[in-house]
């Protein structure tokens, strides 16, 4: 191939333009004899674009297109740990890729969007309990039920109401440095009860009244934890103001499991 016909094909061919240039490559050129081979592929290894995204293997660079996804998404991909987060399973044949696993891929696409909108990162806002809608416990439990890490998190997941959404939430706070930092939480509705219940296993369980209005109040409760309040918890149970507003009930500590169980169901049943 000369020169000129190289230059035009490198024109027509859209290419990641990381800092290895060794990623410099065609998946038209360099796989063309792979045939229906499956993959598992690192999320170091999805990059976000606007409607679309990249996936890298073996340094060449596929598109798989998807409307919701946007490129701010790699700002928390970076922020988050992924705990468990199982990784993104692929069919590759010839220049063309699959995503087999897409409820994984979704639930970060809404994820990373909800998180961003509290930050001015992204636009189109809906609130927590229409975005989560359809993400009941038996939508978990089908496609997505490695997200409970912890036992109090399964067991919370076990009591949770069947026919309402359990809402994923990234607790945001500004650490002693002034950087902002992430953490995967969770709402359970619980009876007539809000749960939240952090995926860090030393953090405090808390329990929340729901009244007359609960679209509204899990919202009041979605924004003050997804905010950038400095120490939450602390704020939280030092203002009394806070804790009615919020409609605080209790504050389970964990320890031993059986203690934490048996405070929770306390909690919940007085």
């Amino acid at each position: 191939m000369s020169k000129k016909s190289r230059t035009r094909l490198k024109n027509k061919l859209k290419v990641f333009s990381g800092k290895n240039e060794g990623w410099k490559k065609y998946a038209t050129i360099a796989n063309k004899e792979i045939q229906n081979t499956l993959l598992q592929i690192s999320w170091d290894n999805i990059i976000f674009c606007n409607e679309f995204i990249k996936i890298k293997v073996n340094n060449v660079i596929y598109k798989a297109y998807y409307k919701d996804s946007q490129e701010n998404f790699n700002i928390f991909k970076q922020s988050f740990k992924l705990i468990n987060t199982p990784k993104i399973e692929i069919k590759v044949n010839h220049n063309e890729v699959k995503v087999l696993n897409e409820p994984v891929l979704f639930f970060h696409f809404k994820f990373f969007k909800q998180t961003g909108t509290h930050f001015t990162y992204i636009n189109n806002y809906h609130s927590p309990t229409f975005t989560w809608k359809q993400y009941t416990k038996e939508y978990y439990k089908e496609h997505l039920s490695y997200l409970f890490v912890t036992k109090s998190l399964k067991k919370l997941f076990e009591l949770s109401n069947a026919r309402e959404s359990i809402i994923p939430i990234a607790e945001a706070s500004i650490n002693r440095n002034g950087n902002l930092v992430y953490t995967e939480a969770f709402l359970f509705r619980v009876s007539s009860f809000v749960v939240w219940e952090s995926t860090e296993p030393s953090r405090a369980t808390y329990v929340f009244n729901i009244k007359s209005n609960p679209e509204v109040e899990i919202q009041v409760l979605y924004d003050y934890i997804s905010g950038d309040t400095i120490s939450k918890r602390e704020t939280l149970m030092n203002s009394k103001d806070l804790r009615l507003k919020l409609n605080f009930k209790d504050r389970i500590i964990h320890n031993l499991y059986n203690n934490w169980l048996q405070n929770l169901q306390l909690a919940l049943h007085s």
